[in-house]
């Protein structure tokens, strides 16, 4: 059994729900990665900031560091999908040394974006890491279940 840490950024709230039920299969601790700057609260107006900072290459803050991870083998990241792949806040995440030689289990949000298109981005933006990154799986708040190539049985 992995000790496992769920990370995740949520706009609406579907990805907070994902983190939920995923606490309750895994008995993960929950962490919610929050902006320094909030994102504005519309639909719209958060598109809009999350579209230039995809243009321009920004990784906006933390409004908090990441936990101290030494006592977590396994990190489930959370996200909605954005444009095929994690919102640059995630690039943020994934740029912290505290995730060094962790196993990253990404899952998303996204009703029409299966994982895959997020993992690649993950993938090559952790090459020179020694992160190891699984397919990871796409949550569908419709029926409340994880679908995907990883197993989450087998990470259990």
């Amino acid at each position: 059994m992995n000790k496992s840490m769920i990370m995740y950024f949520s706009m609406s709230g579907t990805t907070r729900q994902a983190a939920l039920d995923l606490q309750k299969q895994t008995t993960g601790q929950l962490f919610e990665i929050k902006a320094k700057v909030p994102y504005p609260k519309s639909y719209e107006d958060y598109v809009e900031v999350g579209k230039e900072q995809l243009d321009h290459n920004i990784e906006p803050e933390l409004k908090e560091a990441l936990p101290n991870l030494d006592a977590y083998d396994l990190i489930y990241l959370g996200f909605p999908t954005w444009w095929q792949q994690p919102p640059m806040i995630i690039h943020t995440v994934l740029n912290d040394a505290k995730l060094s030689g962790k196993m990253i289990v990404p899952f998303t949000t996204s009703m029409s974006t299966d994982i895959e298109a997020s993992t690649k981005v993950i993938r090559s933006l952790t090459e020179k890491s020694d992160m190891k990154i699984e397919d990871g799986f796409r949550y569908d708040p419709t029926i409340r279940q994880f679908t995907g190539r990883t197993n989450l049985s087998d990470l259990i």
